[in-house]
């Protein structure tokens, strides 16, 4: 028997528009589904974070898989990050995200729970395939009940209200049978009776109409056949006739369409065998094209609603970004954090301190969406709290640290840099935690990475964190930005670097005009207004 997923099919529920081009990829077991930004992807993302040729979903003889080949920033599979040249299995409904878009695999699912089977795996002489010509001569018996079905099942709203609705409409249109709608597992397996309808009583059923059904094929089971040369259970409960057709969902097999006449009913007889076959075969392809109405305008609501949650989010942490422009305790600042998606992984803030002094810090938390968005924002309050209390900033960073060191999953962690200004001895106080992206430009020099060194935050609970200290002349500027304006990428595949920051940071001493610059010639070099990742910039001017 063969158990694997003829198909697989690749839905986009989350990103930039695409321009026109599709929101779903089909592909079979012999061919490759190839994602990248490049001409020749199927899955073309025309976007500077997505390599040429990014990702493969292929299957590999045994379940389906994606392999990243190669790319610069890998994938994201169910919440995994997949680096670039390792391969993970797919399951039904693993989320993919790929640059700034996220997409939803859907292959043939099925259920757990169990109903009887007969024994009748070697008894095959009573099965017969039903041809195409005959189902179409045959529909037209039932052709009202067709019609008739297809009003309730445009009103279900569920897979479930469907099921019921077939079950009910194929027992109108075959009177004295049982029928049921049976889910198919991935193995092609029966597994949950979804729907039941008829003289429905307890249902035994035969395996051979079911394994045939479950390959994507309508058979019958013969009322003109001995039940002694069958199985056992199926004589005993006298099962006359019986069809068995596939709800098919895109090309998978999601469930079965199953109808019997038994010899105790005095009225049941060939109405549930042959002649039944072909209006079964059309009402489970109705049935299937219910259900899959249903799940697409399931992933449209879940991807409203997903939007709608991570617009909500990202006025949360609006209220959370200090004001972009102004001046406090003699230091003249402006800021910038524009996510590379909805909401942004990347922390900021300024702080009055009352006994003067100024305290600000940016930081950048490892992965993107919503976890990042969430820790960051468990990271400003934290930050904000401790230094609104008056503590040291290396207690500040400290504090937070022995919060998310135990907690967090490994591999996850927080770059940080954080300092306090002081504009009555002009002494500027700092601390970098794995971050390094820090400039400060005095009239004679130009110094990358200032404050004391150490682990970023998450790495060791234990960690104890010193500080830098330097007096600061007037009009010095100092500059703090995250990766998003290092590593953004041109079409070619080159980083923007220190290089191309440096000049700007050297000749523009004010610090609105400074992050403008930065932002202009960043879209200049990347050709593009929708980054790569969170872009944070915060500039500052001491009096």
């Amino acid at each position: 028997m063969d158990d694997t997923p003829i198909s697989l099919v690749l839905q986009l529920i989350e990103g930039p528009e695409l321009g026109g081009m599709d929101r779903a990829w089909r592909t079979r077991t012999e061919r490759p589904l190839i994602i990248g930004r490049g001409q020749d992807a199927d899955v073309r993302l025309p976007d500077a974070s997505v390599s040429r040729t990014h990702a493969e979903i292929s299957f590999d003889g045994v379940a389906w898989a994606l392999q990243d080949l190669g790319s610069r920033h890998g994938c994201v599979v169910a919440g995994r990050l997949v680096r670039p040249g390792e391969q993970v299995t797919l399951g039904h409904l693993n989320e993919i995200q790929v640059g700034a878009w996220v997409f939803c695999v859907q292959l043939t699912g099925g259920m757990t729970s169990a109903v009887t089977v007969s024994p009748d795996s070697t008894q095959h002489d009573r099965v017969r395939r039903v041809s195409p010509d005959e189902i179409g001569t045959l529909i037209k018996r039932r052709l009202e009940v067709v019609l008739n079905s297809a009003g309730s099942l445009g009103n279900a709203s569920t897979e479930s209200e469907a099921a019921h609705a077939i079950a009910e409409s194929v027992a109108e249109g075959v009177t004295h049978a049982q029928v049921a709608v049976v889910a198919v597992d991935d193995r092609g397996e029966p597994a949950d009776v979804l729907a039941s309808a008829g003289n429905t009583g307890d249902f035994e059923l035969s395996r051979s109409l079911l394994t045939e059904a479950a390959k994507g094929q309508t058979v019958v089971l013969e009322a003109d056949t001995q039940t002694h040369n069958y199985g056992v259970s199926i004589a005993q409960l006298g099962i006359r006739s019986a069809c068995c057709a596939p709800i098919t969902v895109g090309d998978s097999v999601q469930a079965v369409l199953y109808l019997d006449a038994r010899a105790e009913d005095p009225h049941a007889g060939a109405d549930a065998g042959e002649d039944a076959a072909p209006f079964v075969h059309a009402m489970a392809r109705i049935c299937g094209l219910a259900m899959s109405n249903i799940r697409r305008a399931s992933l449209e609501i879940s991807r409203v609603q997903i939007e709608s949650d991570l617009r909500a989010a990202r006025v949360a942490q609006r209220i959370m970004m200090p004001e972009s422009r102004g001046t406090t305790h003699g230091v003249e600042f402006a800021m910038l954090n524009r996510p590379g998606r909805f909401v942004a992984g990347d922390l900021i803030g300024v702080e009055q301190r009352p006994d003067g002094k100024a305290c600000f810090y940016l930081g950048d938390v490892t992965g993107k969406g919503v976890g990042a968005a969430m820790l960051m924002g468990i990271a400003q309050s934290s930050l904000h709290a401790s230094l609104a209390a008056g503590a040291p900033i290396e207690r500040a960073a400290m504090r937070l640290n022995r919060l998310l060191a135990p907690r967090i999953e490994a591999g996850q962690f927080i770059s940080l840099w954080i300092g306090e200004y002081d504009p009555t001895t002009r002494r500027l106080t700092s601390t970098d935690c794995g971050h390094g992206y820090s400039y400060l430009r005095e009239s004679a020099r130009l110094t990358l990475g200032i404050g004391a060194g150490s682990f970023p935050i998450g790495i060791d609970t234990d960690q104890n964190l010193t500080t830098e200290t330097r007096t600061v002349e007037p009009g010095a500027s100092l500059l703090l930005f995250s990766d998003g304006l290092a590593e953004q990428a041109s079409p070619s595949g080159e980083q923007f670097g220190f290089e191309r920051v440096e000049p700007i940071v050297r000749d523009t001493h004010e610090p609105a005009r400074l992050v403008d610059r930065l932002v202009e010639e960043l879209a200049r070099f990347g050709q593009t207004e929708a980054f790569d990742d969170d872009l944070t910039i915060a500039a500052f001017r001491f009096a």
